[in-house]
């Protein structure tokens, strides 16, 4: 009787190890997945900074504008409603991002990468009108 007891004993040792076992790959797979989602929001925290200094470079360009208007009028009013819609269109991504943001903070996957390359593309286009506005003061 005893000899059964002790290999009903190891049986269930066995049974508790291969638990451990798959809790360990279990516990693997969250921390995995802890990194993935630390990296999204981190990329997320990146772009979110970009678009605050766009933002500031922006703000700088306007001002910039306003204070060269008297100096040369027409390249400051032929420039002026681009400068405004590019406001528009960066205040449009930064919403959208901070929807990002939001959902990450819900657990809920999202394309970062799709709203970074939005970024990005604002990014390139508000660099070009900002030297197209320098080059042509």
């Amino acid at each position: 009787m005893d000899v059964q007891r002790m290999k009903l004993f190891e049986n269930q040792l066995f049974q508790w190890e291969d638990r451990l076992v798959d809790l360990e790959n279990e516990i693997s797979l969250i921390e995995n997945q802890f990194q993935l989602d630390l990296a999204t929001y981190t990329q997320a925290e990146d772009n979110i900074g970009q678009i605050e200094r766009l933002l500031d470079a922006f703000e700088d360009a306007v001002m910039q504008h306003e204070n060269n208007k008297t100096k040369n009028p027409s390249i400051y009013y032929q420039n002026i409603d681009e400068i405004k819609l590019l406001s528009r269109k960066i205040e449009d991504f930064q919403y959208k991002f901070e929807d990002s943001r939001a959902k990450l903070f819900n657990d809920e996957q999202i394309s970062v990468l799709e709203a970074a390359n939005l970024i990005s593309n604002s990014s390139a286009r508000f660099n070009r009108i900002v030297t197209t506005i320098q080059e042509n003061q």
